[in-house]
């Protein structure tokens, strides 16, 4: 059986940057994930560390939030 995959230890810093930088943008977390084709739920998912970003869409969005 394979290891859970953990998040790593800086992930709260780098999703209060993120957060950060699409509010100087003037974005709500809702219009970033329609401009960039991404579920709500998938985005607020990775935001609270729900989803770890291993395959399909949660890594999608993992790395166009510049979090991998």
């Amino acid at each position: 059986m394979k290891k859970p995959t953990k998040l790593p230890s800086d992930y709260a810093k780098r999703v209060a940057a993120f957060r950060k930088r699409i509010a100087k943008q003037g974005l709500s977390i809702a219009e970033w994930a329609r401009q960039n084709d991404f579920n709500y739920d998938t985005v607020k998912s990775v935001l609270r560390g729900r989803y770890k970003g291993c395959y399909g869409q949660s890594h999608a969005c993992f790395v166009a939030m510049g979090l991998k």
